[in-house]
């Protein structure tokens, strides 16, 4: 089990970093819009990617499912919205075949769900550089830059962030065995809607870096 022992750095798109904690209030406010509408859907293809410096090396040992990761697809569909708060389902296709479905709320302002571990990718419509991800929450994540992706048909405007972690084992009672974590988010600036997302993990013992990528790969709003 690893533990936090920096709580957000948010990477600016020019590779200065900059450390965000909750002690100042946020200085500017925006109006929060919801970008997506009932019965919008999204679908996601999800993959994994290892590098193992280490003899004993085994993704399994920190990411349960790893190596069935390739495969996997996704589905967020939204079905209710209420103020700031999102519902949707979310249909998951795995790579052995068998699919299963559940459904979430995401306050896209505060930032808080209800299931901690459920997709949480989904942020408030047109936000520009220096706006605040969850202008109602307590992160301070910044959108750090903003680009043209053009797609089959059309090009959209996405939103770029990117946080750090450092984490410490808990295991371990020296606190060398460590793991970096960095996160890497684009959205579309329209809807808020996950574009692509990247998680890189770096761990020092046994060494090695496994990355899990969620891509769009379609939706009811353009083709992608």
């Amino acid at each position: 089990m690893y533990l936090a022992i920096i709580l957000i750095v948010v990477i600016a798109v020019a590779a200065a970093a900059v450390i965000y904690t909750t002690q100042h209030p946020k200085s500017k406010t925006i109006n929060v819009v919801i970008g997506v509408h009932v019965g919008d859907w999204f679908t996601y293809n999800i993959t994994g990617e290892s590098a193992l410096y280490s003899s004993d090396a085994n993704p399994e040992s920190e990411y349960a499912g790893f190596n069935s990761i390739n495969g996997t697809t996704c589905t967020i569909t939204i079905t209710q919205i209420n103020g700031t708060v999102v519902t949707f389902t979310q249909n998951w296709g795995w790579s052995n075949g068998t699919h299963t479905q559940d459904s979430q709320w995401l306050n896209i302002s505060s930032g808080e769900q209800s299931n901690q571990n459920g997709f949480w990718m989904l942020y408030p419509a047109d936000l520009k550089i220096n706006d605040y991800t969850r202008p109602g929450g307590y992160d301070y994540v910044q959108v750090n830059n903003t680009e043209t992706r053009t797609f089959s048909s059309s090009s959209r405007q996405m939103n770029y962030f990117g946080i750090q972690g450092n984490f410490t084992d808990t295991r371990d009672p020296t606190g060398a065995t460590q793991m970096q974590r960095i996160d890497y988010v684009y959205f579309d600036q329209p809807t808020g809607m996950l574009d692509v997302y990247t998680d890189v993990q770096e761990y020092n013992n046994p060494e090695m870096t496994l990355a899990v990528i969620w891509q769009l790969t379609s939706c009811s709003l353009w083709t992608v």
